[in-house]
C-alpha cells in the first residue's frame, strides 16, 4: 500500500469513528428531555434515547427528572368541564406551576381521589408539590397521594414510573393495571395570571376520552 492508499484508509477510519460518535452523542443527548404524563394507564415517561431516567426521592412516593424548559407545558385531550371546550394547548411563562390529577374510581366514569401532584418546585421543609418559582428551571417532580403508588420497572431502565392507586378496590398491593388507573381530571394552578394563564386560584380541566389525555413538559 503506498502512502496515498494509506493517508485515504487513515481518513476514511477517522470520519467513520466520527460518524459513530455523533450519532452516539444525538441518540444518547443530554441529560434532560421534556417529561410526559399519560394516560392508559397513567404512566410518567422521559425521552428515551438520552441519558434522562427518573431519580427516586422517596420510594413508591416520590421521583424527579430533568425536562429541558421546564415553564413550558403541553396539554393534549383536555376540555373545560362546564363548556367541553378543549384547553390551551400550551401554556409558559408560568412563574412556577402544580398540577394535581385525580384518577378514575372502579367504574372508570366517576372522579376519584387527586393521587398525583406534579410540579415544578419541591418544599425543602414539606417535601412537597408546589406551585412556586422553579429552584432548578430543568427539573420536575412527580409525587403519589397517601393512597397511591409509582412502580418503577427494571426493564425501562427508570425511564418510566406506572402508577398504581392502592385502596382495597383497585390495584391495592398488586402490580396490577386496573380501572382505577385512568386520568380523570386536572387542576392547574400557575404563579403568574398574564396571557390567560390559570394563576393561583387554578383552572381544572376533565379527560373526556380515556387513554387519549397527556401532559408533556419541556421542549
Amino acid at each position: 500500500m503506498n502512502l496515498n492508499m494509506l493517508a485515504a484508509a487513515i481518513a476514511w477510519v477517522t470520519f467513520g469513528m466520527s460518524a459513530v460518535i455523533g450519532c452516539t452523542a444525538t441518540l444518547l443527548g443530554p441529560g434532560d428531555s421534556p417529561v410526559s404524563i399519560g394516560d392508559g394507564s397513567i404512566y410518567g415517561r422521559v425521552g428515551v434515547f438520552n441519558l434522562n431516567t427518573w431519580t427516586e426521592l422517596k420510594s413508591g412516593k416520590s421521583y424527579e427528572a430533568r425536562s429541558t424548559n421546564n415553564d413550558y407545558i403541553d396539554l393534549q385531550g383536555f376540555s373545560e368541564p362546564e363548556t367541553g371546550r378543549p384547553s390551551p394547548r400550551a401554556l409558559q411563562d408560568t412563574g412556577g406551576w402544580l398540577i394535581v390529577i385525580s384518577n378514575t374510581d372502579p367504574d372508570k366514569k366517576t372522579l376519584g381521589p387527586k393521587s398525583i401532584s406534579f410540579c415544578s418546585h419541591l418544599s425543602d421543609s414539606s417535601s412537597s408539590c408546589q406551585a412556586a418559582p422553579p429552584i432548578d428551571g430543568q427539573v420536575v417532580y412527580l409525587q403519589a397521594g397517601d393512597r397511591a403508588r409509582w412502580d418503577r420497572p427494571w426493564f425501562y431502565l427508570h425511564k418510566k414510573l406506572v402508577f398504581h392507586d392502592t385502596r382495597d378496590n383497585c390495584d391495592k398491593d398488586t402490580d396490577d393495571q386496573g380501572n382505577c388507573d385512568h386520568i380523570s381530571q386536572i387542576r392547574i394552578t400557575t404563579v403568574n395570571t398574564s396571557h390567560g394563564l390559570p394563576g393561583p386560584g387554578g383552572i381544572t380541566y376533565n379527560c373526556p376520552v380515556q387513554d387519549k389525555c397527556y401532559v408533556t413538559v419541556g421542549k
